[in-house]
């Protein structure tokens, strides 16, 4: 499988013509699937908006709508779609979440807000953690501890992160990535973007732990609506937290060409 990473067009032909070249020249090295856009992250640019992206979060991809039409036309499918979501921080049920946390207190699992030193310092337990919980992930082949650790901590001039950790006695069972968005405009945005729960602790509300613990940072800071970032449309765990009753803020695809099965002509 051949991965496309960063692509930025100023006009549908223009995008049009640099896909199809990329993609002879994938199919002559004998890549018979192309996958996109990966753009080396989970926290960047891997996946296409599939809306206008007016008024984009941190951290969120943003391209043109015209994008999505570009790469269907070329015969890219639908691998994966995320979706955002927001509601109010003031009638957030995550707040009835604490309960949970207290529960597992006595069990002896605890969460805590890390500092970014902390942070390095527990990478390679964090990682495994997160890369167990994206398997499927084409961006977490081109990653590792160090790089990871990196772009945790590469915009901290632009924003204050927020890592959440739930750990028992022996280690990290979960975490969880959050922020300020630094790009609100008005209306001030706190948001979840990355959680991972080790595989033999799911279901025991260590996720929800997590949530609440980051509910009561948030309450602190000035923002006034939680966004559920980047969601996979089939993570049913997530939707039990972030329910669909929550307003839509964007949708996302990855895509795949896959030329055993594509009739584009042109190809």
């Amino acid at each position: 499988v051949a991965h496309i990473g960063f692509i930025e067009f100023h006009s549908e032909s223009g995008g049009t013509k640099i896909l199809e070249h990329v993609q002879r020249e994938s199919l002559r090295l004998g890549y018979a699937k192309m996958r996109a856009p990966v753009d080396g992250s989970l926290w960047s640019s891997f996946r296409l908006a599939l809306h206008a992206s007016d008024d984009p979060f941190f951290g969120e991809p943003h391209h043109p709508a015209s994008y999505e039409g570009v790469f269907r036309q070329l015969g890219f499918t639908m691998l994966q779609k995320n979706l955002s979501l927001e509601e109010a921080l003031e009638t957030s049920p995550l707040s009835k979440f604490s309960t949970i946390r207290d529960a597992l207190l006595l069990e002896g699992i605890v969460t805590s807000l890390i500092s970014q030193a902390a942070l390095i310092e527990h990478a390679p337990e964090i990682f495994a953690l997160l890369k167990e919980g994206f398997p499927e992930a084409d961006a977490m082949e081109h990653f590792d501890a160090q790089l990871f650790t990196y772009l945790m901590n590469a915009h901290t001039t632009d924003m204050t992160p927020h890592f959440f950790i739930a750990r028992d006695n022996k280690r990290i069972v979960g975490f969880l990535y959050a922020y300020l968005d630094p790009w609100s405009r008005g209306v001030q945005r706190y948001v979840l973007k990355s959680i991972a729960v080790h595989k033999d602790m799911r279901n025991r509300g260590v996720g929800k732990a997590l949530f609440a613990h980051a509910f009561l940072v948030a309450k602190n800071t000035e923002a006034t609506r939680l966004l559920f970032a980047l969601m996979r449309e089939e993570n049913a765990p997530i939707f039990a937290i972030a329910g669909q009753a929550k307003a839509l803020y964007r949708e996302y695809a990855f895509y795949e060409y896959d030329s055993t099965t594509s009739h584009h002509p042109h190809v």
